[in-house]
């Protein structure tokens, strides 16, 4: 079952993948790290801590996650937690609801997976914080 709600802004509204996603998003709300999507991706998907003096190795800097690497890493994440289609179709549905009212309407998979891929090493940022909504971090308004 896959229920995805985008708004005009591209901005997901609401998110239902399937019954073991919605347990996992429920679990993740439950623990949502503030306003801070780094922070939620390095403690609980990555595993790692979010403060510097209490890492293993001392004080090595925070991810950045805006690096082509950072977003590979969360992908196989998402690919050894087994949610990779719904990963895919969550993302399908923001890339389409971002680039369906343009003036060049013609959707490919090929576009889709540069886009997905960053290919053109633009805004991995932005797709690193589309895995943090994905897992359930919320915005705070």
């Amino acid at each position: 079952m896959s229920n995805i709600i985008v708004d005009n802004n591209g901005d997901i509204q609401k998110v239902t993948i399937s019954d073991s996603s919605v347990e996992e998003t429920e679990r993740y709300n439950n623990t949502t790290i503030g306003t801070n999507w780094k922070k939620f991706l390095t403690e609980k998907l990555m595993g790692e801590c979010w403060d510097a003096h209490k890492r293993l190795g001392g004080d090595l800097p925070n991810r950045t996650f805006s690096t082509y690497n950072d977003m590979i890493d969360l992908y196989r994440i998402i690919r050894n937690d087994k949610k990779w289609n719904d990963f895919l179709v969550f993302l399908w549905t923001i890339y389409l609801s971002k680039y369906i009212w343009s003036i060049d309407s013609k959707i490919s998979s090929s576009d889709f997976i540069a886009w997905l891929f960053c290919l053109d090493f633009e805004d991995c940022e932005n797709r690193c914080k589309i895995v943090a909504k994905f897992y359930g971090w919320e915005e705070k308004k």
